[in-house]
């Protein structure tokens, strides 16, 4: 008989290693205004109606972003104090470098990976607000890419563009 091909041999299916980042980022993001909560004794981040978020933002040079990937977890930032912040809704300011390229990235909130709700003036304008900080390293996995750029601007612009609805379609002259 006939050795069986590649071709003819059943590989239990995986998914795809790279889904457009349409896929896996819903069009309007999960945001949140977040608040203190209390689980097990710890002050955890909850939204105002008192669930887990579903997703934390966060800014980040794209090297950061590079060496999460490469590394198969986010680590706090090497000049920071040991922790990773993040919050309940993009705040763009935080771009570290506004010439350097970096990520806005969605992280998927689970408790488990030792968050703390934590109050300081990240909010619009300076405003005090409820946002999230860990000293744990967080699982790759769990990141999400939802726009990049090579600068500051551009980041901010193809953010704006991902939120705005599609364009009507407009006929060719």
């Amino acid at each position: 008989g006939r050795r069986p091909t590649q071709q003819t041999l059943k590989l239990p299916s995986k998914p795809a290693a790279a889904p457009s980042p349409a896929a896996s980022v819903p069009e309007e993001l999960p945001t949140a205004t977040l608040k203190e909560g209390y689980e097990g004794g710890r002050i955890v981040p909850r939204t105002s109606s008192g669930e887990p978020p579903v997703q934390l933002y966060r800014i980040m040079d794209r090297q950061q972003y590079d060496d999460a990937v490469e590394q198969g977890v986010l680590e706090a930032s090497p000049s920071g104090d040991g922790r990773i912040f993040a919050s309940g809704e993009p705040r763009m300011q935080f771009t570290e470098d506004p010439s350097r390229p970096s990520v806005l990235v969605a992280i998927d909130y689970s408790d488990a990976d030792g968050w703390t709700a934590r109050t300081a003036n990240t909010g619009a304008g300076g405003a005090a607000e409820v946002s999230a900080a860990t000293r744990s390293s967080i699982p790759a996995s769990k990141v999400k890419l939802i726009a990049e750029g090579a600068n500051k601007k551009e980041l901010l612009d193809n953010y704006a563009a991902r939120r705005a609805p599609s364009p009507a379609a407009v006929p060719t002259p």
